[in-house]
C-alpha cells in the first residue's frame, strides 16, 4: 500500500494571550507523509500583553495536518523580556489546529508585561494525527 505525502505552507498570525499583546506574522511551512506530518515554525516575536501565559496562533492548522489528539513538544530558544531564557518553553497543537508556544515546560510561566518576547530560533516537530 502506497504511503501519501501532502506538502505545503500556511500562512497564521500569532498573539499573546492577556490584554494589549501585539500580533506577529508566519508562514508555517508542513510535510505529511502518511499519519505523520512534520510542521516548521520560523521564529516569531511579538509585544506581549498583560499576564501573557502564551504565544498563540490566530488561524488554525488545515484539516488535513490537526492532530486526533493534543500535542506537544519542546520549543528550544523562548525570549522573554528580549532576552533568550534558561531553560526550554512548550509548543503544544490542539486537535483544533491552534498552536500554542509556553515560556517554559509546565505552560504556566507568565511573559513579562508588554515586552519582546516569543521564539529566537525557528521549531520544528512531528507529530501523529493518526
Amino acid at each position: 500500500c502506497g504511503v501519501g505525502t501532502l506538502t505545503g505552507s500556511t500562512a497564521s498570525t500569532f498573539t499573546f494571550d492577556g490584554s494589549g499583546g501585539t500580533t506577529a506574522s508566519q508562514t508555517l511551512t508542513y510535510q505529511r507523509v502518511g499519519n505523520w506530518v512534520t510542521l516548521n515554525i520560523p521564529a516569531v516575536t511579538g509585544t506581549t500583553g498583560t499576564n501573557s501565559t502564551v504565544l498563540a496562533s490566530n488561524t488554525a492548522l488545515p484539516a488535513a495536518i490537526r492532530p486526533t489528539a493534543i500535542q506537544s513538544g519542546a520549543v528550544l530558544s523562548v525570549i522573554n523580556n528580549n532576552a533568550v531564557v534558561a531553560g526550554a518553553g512548550i509548543i503544544t497543537i490542539s486537535t483544533g489546529g491552534v498552536i500554542s508556544i509556553a515560556r517554559d515546560g509546565t505552560g504556566t510561566a507568565t511573559f513579562t508585561n508588554t515586552a519582546t518576547a516569543g521564539t529566537n530560533l525557528a521549531t520544528s516537530i512531528t507529530y501523529f494525527i493518526g
